[in-house]
């Protein structure tokens, strides 16, 4: 169930980074690819510390 969570977590992250970007918002981007990067970083160690 995690990794599907953290699936369409990353999906929506790539989505809102390119729509951003599409539209010329370079500071929001970064703030996307940023928050994106650290849900990864979460996710994959909860995926190494569960059971």
């Amino acid at each position: 169930m995690l990794i599907l969570l953290l699936v369409c977590v990353n999906i929506g992250g790539l989505l809102s980074l390119v729509w951003k970007l599409s539209h010329g918002e370079w500071l929001a981007a970064l703030g996307s690819l940023a928050m994106l990067l650290l849900l990864s970083a979460v996710g994959v160690w909860l995926l190494r510390e569960g059971p």
